[in-house]
């Protein structure tokens, strides 16, 4: 925590600290301190995600980009003489109109689904994307009524959960799990389960399912160098790509 204190320099919000068992639970009482001992503080930031890609939608727009939404990319069309990628064929999946965009340049930055796009731009291409699910439950603000978020750094299968405070509610996740890549991603029981019972050893107030009010989950997109790991080893780190036989620039991972 102290270096990166030290990284962000005079932009870091407030330093962190050690706690003891007293601060702790005054800053959140509603936390079970039969095996606490002390805590580490530390502050991070905290932004609405929707609105933050609408603004940069908008921002984009204003700047001359055209912007558009629910269009599939269905194939690509190439140069004859280079074999560099000239259009993109797509589908808009509410008129069901196709249509043609051509470009200089074209980016695939598609997330868990890069994959898709690399192999429809050329076909020999090896894959490189696996997909983990993260899921979480949302539960009512009784259970943390507070501002401050928990951390937990250790779980049973080397995974971190948070417990973060959020509007009217407080939102316990992430799982870590392999998944198949689709476009609905959803939390099952077994991912409910889990957060619950992870929830439970550290709250007073203990969770129900009853309690859990929605759930929802995403796909991450994980670069790899080959199969043989789980997904929750593999390292958030991300490439850009250039396939020289088509031109297509993807960024994978993240």
């Amino acid at each position: 925590m102290k270096i990166y204190d030290f990284i962000a320099g005079s932009h870091t919000i407030s330093p962190a600290r050690v706690l003891s068992k007293k601060s702790t639970n005054k800053l959140i009482p509603e936390l079970n301190s039969d095996k606490l001992t002390h805590s580490v503080l530390y502050y991070d930031g905290q932004l609405d995600d929707a609105r933050f890609n609408l603004a940069l939608i908008q921002t984009a727009a204003s700047k001359g980009a055209i912007v558009a939404n629910h269009l599939e990319v269905k194939r690509f069309t190439k140069k004859e003489n280079s074999g560099k990628l000239k259009s993109v064929e797509v589908l808009d999946s509410i008129s069901d109109e196709k249509f043609a965009i051509e470009a200089k340049v074209f980016v695939n930055a598609t997330g868990p689904f890069a994959d898709h796009i690399r192999l429809l731009a050329n076909n020999k291409l090896q894959p490189r994307m696996r997909v983990s699910k993260g899921s979480h439950i949302v539960l009512d603000r009784s259970f943390m009524e507070g501002d401050t978020a928990v951390l937990i750094p250790k779980t049973d299968d080397g995974r971190v959960i948070f417990m973060i405070p959020w509007q009217n509610n407080v939102l316990v996740g992430t799982t870590d799990t392999e998944d198949v890549l689709n476009e609905n991603s959803e939390a099952d029981q077994s991912d409910i389960t889990y957060l619950i019972e992870y929830a439970n050893r550290y709250l007073k107030k203990k969770v129900g399912e009853s309690d859990v009010k929605a759930t929802f989950a995403g796909q991450r997109p994980l670069l790899q160098s080959s199969f043989s790991s789980d997904t929750k080893s593999l390292v958030r780190d991300h490439e850009v790509e250039i396939d020289e036989t088509t031109g297509l620039i993807s960024l994978l991972g993240g």
